[in-house]
């Protein structure tokens, strides 16, 4: 696997590591999905592994604190608030899975799945709402593909310490900017650039998922 630049313990995707990437998940989509309908899959995937990512150097806190606080007073949004300070960001995730322990549970990923995303705070619930992503886990359970697509987005790399929401997106940039840009998505939806840490999703199913996503994801930093 060709890696651009270099880090003693985890090197950052280049260029040739994505393009083999989206073709891998390409083929494991090719039958139950049209190419025009692999964003609803590789979209979803692409943010839920990057958020996986940029949480986890607190996640340990974060899920210490929510216990802590399980059960009492503080609810709601009080709570998301409360559990998005020690995650450092305006979001965090509850849930005591990540994309390692999904990978160890080969036939109820579907469930856990589904579990990890419920952990997440309300803002980021919704953006997976909004793209109605739960049809897509059981389409992809159902074709006995979802465990696959798991795994090869639980193989990208977090690229090294970002510190801003600057960098946050950059190991995954070119995926998002190739599925904006193959002519069978018809949109360009690529917004995104080294200074501002924005990006608009290709065409998603819903505009309020686009509006949420920009919402939480420009406030990335690590």
């Amino acid at each position: 696997m060709s890696m651009g630049g270099s880090h003693r313990s985890r090197p950052v995707p280049d260029h040739a590591y994505f393009s083999s990437l989206i073709w891998q998940i390409a083929d494991l989509l090719r039958g139950p999905y049209r190419p025009p309908q692999y964003e609803r899959v590789m979209l979803p995937m692409t943010v839920l592994r990057r958020f996986d990512c940029v949480l986890a150097s607190r996640k340990t806190m974060v899920l210490t604190e929510y216990e802590r606080l399980k059960g009492g007073r503080i609810r709601g949004r009080a709570l998301d608030q409360r559990l998005n300070k020690v995650a450092g960001q305006r979001f965090h995730n509850r849930s005591s899975l990540d994309f390692e322990k999904l990978k160890s549970d080969p036939d109820n990923v579907d469930r856990h799945l589904v579990s990890y995303i419920h952990g997440f705070s309300k803002n980021v619930r919704d953006i997976f709402e909004y793209f109605e992503f739960e049809n897509e886990i059981q389409r992809m359970a159902e074709a006995n593909i979802l465990y696959l697509v798991v795994l090869k987005f639980a193989g990208v790399p977090p690229r090294p310490r970002p510190r801003t929401c600057t960098n946050a997106f950059i190991p995954f940039k070119p995926l998002l900017r190739y599925l904006c840009g193959v002519n069978c998505w018809g949109a360009r939806g690529y917004a995104g650039n080294a200074h501002s840490g924005r990006f608009r999703p290709p065409v998603a199913r819903n505009r309020l998922a686009r509006r949420h996503l920009r919402r939480v994801t420009f406030s990335v930093t690590v």
